[in-house]
């Protein structure tokens, strides 16, 4: 991963299917650990995640896990269409999490920040925005 530690990109967002982290019913996966490690380190400003069928935005994270306000931000996005779970346990930074809705997120990227938007299908928005970049 030296391209992330290299890189001078204002602001940078990686994705990947199963979540190190999540509220939901599917749970959490511990063999994606050291990817989240890897990309929070190397200077990932969003992460984006599905596999769990909610919305869930959480407070940046450091690699290991931990509160970090200059940390990666992780959003779970699994609301395209075919069903929505249920909650399970609360993560502690969960910040927003919702399960009423199928959507998607708009992800804006600006000179050294992003925007959010969850857009329900129904047409509103159900959570938005922004965050500097690190």
């Amino acid at each position: 991963m030296s391209a992330l530690a290299t890189s001078d990109t204002l602001c940078a967002v990686a994705y990947w299917q199963r979540p190190v982290y999540s509220s939901g019913t599917e749970g959490t996966f511990e063999e994606m650990a050291p990817l989240f490690e890897v990309a929070a380190d190397g200077g990932v400003d969003v992460l984006i995640n599905g596999n769990d069928h909610i919305y869930e935005r959480f407070a940046p994270r450091s690699g290991n896990g931990l509160p970090e306000p200059t940390g990666m931000r992780q959003f779970t996005v699994g609301t395209g269409g075919r069903s929505l779970d249920d909650f399970g346990r609360t993560d502690e930074l969960s910040e927003f999490a919702s399960n009423q809705s199928f959507g998607v997120l708009a992800l804006e990227l600006f000179n050294g920040s992003y925007g959010w938007d969850f857009l329900s299908v129904s047409g509103g928005g159900v959570d938005s925005g922004s965050a500097a970049c690190h």
